[in-house]
Order: C-alpha cells, then structure tokens, then sequence
C-alpha cells in the first residue's frame, strides 16, 4: 500500500454503521408493493442490484424500520449467509429500506467519497477477511463490530475521487448494457408473446382489422381459428408435447474428488450461472471442466443457441448458451427440431415455465423431469414462421451477446485494476501527464455536465452537485420557475447555489426550450429544435458555455429527471458533442453517462417502440432517426413540461 495512505476502520469513516429488521418482528408486514426493500438476495455479485429481487413494504412498516430507511450513497454489505456482497444505493431504488441480513455503512462526506468506500469494501482483500471471521451457526454470520473494525486504505479526496472515476466509468458501461439488453429483450419477449402467445395477427385477421404489419409477414399468419384442447388457436397451427419439437439432452458432473477433472477451460452451467431474464445468454460460468474431465461425465458440450432450463433446487431458469459449455445433471438442454438458431424455442420454453407455474396453484414447484416435458404441450406454428422470428428476433438477441461479452471484458479490467488502485499498487494523481488518473480526471475536466432537478429536496441536488464537483449552473429553463418545488424557482436556486459556494448563470433566454421567437414553431405549436438552433443568441449560448468550461465546472441544468426527455440532451448536448465537446450527464441514481452511450441507449429505446420487423429498425436504428422520434414525442404540445 502507498506508505502515504492510512489505514483506517470502516467505523472511523462513517457516521454510523447498523443493520436492518425483519418487517413482521415488529408488527409490520410486506406489501405487493411500495418500499424497496434489499435483501441479501437483491445485492449481485457484480456490486449492483437486481431489480427482480426486491421485496417491498408498506409505509407504515418503512417508518417501523426508521432506523434503516436507506439514504442515497449508503454502502450496503452482506453480513449474514452470503457474506460480503456490496452494493451502493442510488436514488432509483428509494425509498428503501433493508433486513438484519444487510448491513448499512453511512460514509461520513467530509472524510471519504462514497463511492471510493464502496470500491475499498468490494477489494477480495476485504472480502476475504471478512468470510474469515463469520462465525457458524444455523448460517454464516458477520457482526457489526466486525465489519466496523474493517480496515480500508484511505488516501487523499482527490485521489479517493480519481479511482472512484476510473472504476465508476467501467461499471457505467457495464450498467448500461444492462439496460440496452433489458430493452432489447423487451422488445423480442413482447412480439413473441403477441404472435405465438396471444395470437394478436390472427385476432385482427379474423376481425378484418389490419394487422400492423408488412404485407408479407400478414401473409405467414391464417385468418381464423379452429377449436383445440388447449382452445381456440390459428387454422393450420398444431397442438403438439413439447418433446416432439425439441431434443432434450442431459447433463452431467465430472467426479469433484479428482482435480484433474476441474479448473479448466470448458464453462460448466449450474443454476447459480443463470443470467438474469434480461441478459437471456449464459457467457460464463463459476466453475470449469477441463477436456477429460468432460470425457469421464455424461456432460457434453452444448452449442451456442442451446436453451438450458433448470430441472431441480431452484427450478424453471432458462438460459441461451452464448459460448459452447458443458452443464451439470441438474438441467436440461433443449434444441429445435428445425434448422434455425433456437430463439424461439428459448421464448418457448420460458412460456412453459410460466404456464407450469401457474398450474402449480401456488404448491412447491420444485421438479421438472423428462415426463414434465412430454406433457407439456404447446402450440406449434408452421416451421417457416417460426424461422423468420428466429432470423428478425436474432438481430436483438445477438446484440445483448456481444454486449454480455464486452461486459464480461470490461468487469475482468475492472477487477484487475480494482486491488491495484485501492492499495495504492497502482498509483494516480503522481505519475504525470500520462497517468491513469491524469487521463480519466482531466477529460472529465474538459466536460459539460447535464443534470435535471426533477423534484428532489433542495439539499439532495446540492449534495449531488458536490459529488460532482460542479462549480456552475446554467440554467437552461425557458421559464425558471416551479409551481411545486418553489425551492427550485431563480432567486431561491440562486441562493442556495451561492450558499454552497456554487456560481448560477440564467441561459434561458439563449438556450432555453421554449422561446419567444415564434419563427422556432411549427403550426401545431410545437417548437422546431433545428429552427431553435439555427438562431444567433442560441449559438451565443452554446459559446458561452463553452467559454465558461475553460475555468469552471458547468453543468447545464433543466427540470426533467431523465436526460433523454429534455432539450439540454436532445438539442444542446447534441450540438456540443458535435463541436467535439465532451458532454457527460449526471443520471438521477448519481451516475456519469458520456453522450455517445446516452444516444446508444435513445437507439434502443426508440427501436423498442418500433415494430422489430421493420427492416431499418432490424438492421439497426440510426442515431439520426433516433433523435427525430424522440423530439416529435417530447416536443408535442401536450407532452411539453416548462423547458
């Protein structure tokens, strides 16, 4: 560790560190929805959250559990069964709250950057003394005491913030992928259940409505429907047992006794491996086989585009095999009968797992065996439409591979350098112009900012514009005012920026969304951003700004909370990015988005409100047309907030 870095307890750091209660020890109860509340279970691996696994709680039981209402910038760390998951919260999940299984760490803000805490609590090192003191009882335990004793290095604010940059950034992309994907599924997941599960074509067929759909892919659906056991279904369409459109195939597990069998390069599935439903494809695994281990198994490699369903434990996850693996005894492997790369037999399958639940009748769902799947029974389009869906449904789903498998790059970089950069191993900030830090501070340096008020409290949005470092508003509100948070109106805003020692500059007459110019409108009163632009005093802004980043950290400041909805991305983010400007926006749960991911995920959106099978939208959504739906959408009159 750098001889100039203390080390200090996790204690010393925070202003508190506690734990959460279980709801109904106190008289309170879950609730099917309300407050997030984080379990153990909820805290992945990767230091984030998984959405899917949260429960949730009334108000009345939140303020129960007053003691572990979680704040923005909390570091959670797992302390019983899984020991030492971290994970930091953001504003996305609050309110929230948290059981006795997870610990809360409240970083004290004048001594350590909230993010650098979480990374230091996220080294192996920490971890793995923390596994090393549990003590062993029904299930791993790790006391408060223990954790607060925790040492962590500390070095200077400046470098604290350097390596939170530097690792944020990787785990920024990494989440946003996570989301790109989560759309992009979306999209297929919805079309799949419209053809082949609620037969929305046919419907509209058979009512003489008009489909929604290119003549040639109408022309792949009947226009009636025949009685079945399953009830009515498309005219032409087969009710078939699931086993006689796939091939099942085992798995099996190589003896653990022999070390020879294990630690090699053949990805071995197990239920743990399964991605979560947005992510569809497995493109890695937590233990490995080598070549003879899989020789001496009933395992075989499986090939991309497999589907695997977990048969017992936990019981119904389905994957798509992204690289070639092998998987254990406790899963199946499903492939087509037709030549076609597997994606609806994937969709297929999930629906199964749905429908086997449901008849379930809320009893233990706890087995699926090579009978469960000959039972099933499913209805079978004709092959011909089935390939298509496969080839269209591909161009989304080999996306969120390839995007998987650069996560999976990006997350090894970022636990390389992680134990190298919390010891000091890796210095920044002393190594000149060339250096890591150097590099990564002074580009954010250059940077224009974004951030949206949205309606958090007044000291919320100045705690996060100190996170960030910002010295500068500019306020790019046409009107500058807020009818419900009067705390954001000009002259309140500008006092409690000058209090915070932050500087406030008015741009909404140059920049603003809505101008007096009625020459920036169209004739249904909606305003015209190339109009708006094309302006001088607009372009006077813009130089401005620009001219303020030589000396200050500005940030562009409108109402909206999502930079995609509003004009300081869609119009005056854009034109600087054009000026080859670095433009970074500060998203609500306190992450940094630089503008080139924040136009990748308007592509993904905007192509998830688009037909999958129009063909631009197939072979990728261009940014242009991106941006163009977007504005229509936010600068139509009714859809209009105060800009």
């Amino acid at each position: 560790m750098s001889s100039e870095w203390r080390l200090v307890h996790v204690g010393d750091v925070a202003t508190h560190v506690t734990k959460g209660t279980t709801p109904t020890t106190v008289g309170g109860r879950f609730a099917d929805e309300g407050v997030t509340f984080v379990k153990v279970e909820s805290i992945t691996s990767e230091g984030s959250f998984d959405d899917s696994k949260f429960a949730h709680i009334d108000e009345a039981t939140n303020r129960l559990l007053s003691r572990s209402v979680l704040q923005e910038g909390d570091v959670l760390f797992t302390i019983a069964g899984t020991i030492g998951r971290v994970a930091r919260v953001h504003e996305r999940i609050l309110p929230a709250n948290t059981n006795q299984a997870v610990a809360i760490v409240r970083p004290d803000p004048a001594v350590v950057d909230s993010r650098f805490l979480f990374y230091a609590l996220r080294d192996e090192l920490s971890t793995r003394n923390a596994r090393s003191r549990v003590v062993q009882s029904v299930q791993a335990n790790f006391s408060l005491g223990e954790l607060s004793r925790m040492t962590v290095p500390l070095p200077d604010r400046t470098s604290q913030r350097a390596i939170a940059c530097i690792l944020g950034a990787l785990d920024d992309k990494i989440e946003l992928n996570r989301k790109m994907n989560a759309t992009l599924e979306g999209l297929v997941r919805t079309i799949f259940k419209s053809w082949f599960v609620d037969f929305d074509p046919v419907r509209a067929k058979a009512e003489g409505r008009d489909p929604g759909l290119p003549a040639e892919i109408a022309d792949l659906f009947p226009s009636s429907f025949v009685d079945s056991e399953l009830g009515p279904i498309p005219e032409g369409w087969r009710v078939r047992p699931l086993t006689s459109t796939v091939e099942v195939i085992g798995g099996g597990t190589p003896k653990t006794a022999i070390a020879d069998f294990w630690n090699g390069e053949i990805p071995w599935f197990s239920v743990v491996d399964a991605p979560l439903t947005s992510d569809v494809w497995v493109v890695d695994t937590e233990k490995k086989i080598t070549r003879e281990g899989l020789e001496h198994s009933s395992a075989r490699i499986l090939s991309v585009g497999t589907t695997i369903i977990s048969a017992r434990g936990t019981v119904g996850r389905v994957a798509l095999v992204g690289v070639p693996m092998a998987m254990n005894q406790s899963c199946y492997g499903l492939r087509g009968s037709i030549d076609s790369p597997g994606f609806f037999t994937y969709f297929l399958t999930r629906q199964m797992v749905a429908s086997l639940r449901q008849q379930a009748h809320g009893s233990v769902f706890d087995t699926i065996t090579r009978d469960t799947l000959t039972r099933a029974l499913i209805v079978l389009p004709p092959d011909e439409l089935i390939q298509f869906f496969d080839t269209r449904a591909g161009h989304c789903l080999n996306r969120i591979r390839m995007a998987l498998l650069e996560s999976k790059t990006l997350g090894t970089i970022r636990d390389t350098l992680l134990p190298k950069l919390i010891s000091g191993e890796l210095r920044v900030g002393t190594t000149g112009t060339g250096s890591m830090e150097t590099r990564a501070v002074s580009a954010a340096e250059r940077s224009i900012f974004t951030i949206g008020h949205s309606n958090r409290p007044i000291d919320a949005f100045l705690n996060q514009l100190r996170r960030h470092n910002i010295t500068m508003i500019a306020d790019v509100r046409s009107i500058p005012f807020s009818r419900h948070f009067p705390h954001f109106n000009r002259e309140a805003l500008q006092a409690s920026l000058a209090t915070a020692g932050i500087k406030y500059v008015f741009l909404g007459d140059e920049l603003g969304a809505r101008p007096k110019d009625p020459a920036c409108y169209n004739e249904d009163g909606s305003v015209d951003y190339q109009r708006l632009a094309a302006r001088p005093q607009f372009r006077r802004g813009i130089v401005r700004v620009l001219a303020a980043a030589n000396t200050e950290r500005v940030a562009l400041m409108c109402s909206e909370r999502e930079p995609l909805n509003c004009h300081r991305t869609l119009l005056i983010g854009r034109v600087i990015a054009q000026d080859n400007v670095a433009v970074q926006h500060i998203l609500p749960d306190d992450r940094l988005e630089c503008h080139s991911d924040t136009e990748k995920r308007l592509m993904a959106e905007e192509q998830r409100g688009a037909s999958l099978f129009d063909l631009s939208i197939s072979e990728g959504l261009g940014v242009a047309q991106a941006y163009s739906q977007r504005i229509l959408k936010v600068t139509h009159p009714k859809n209009e907030r105060t800009q």
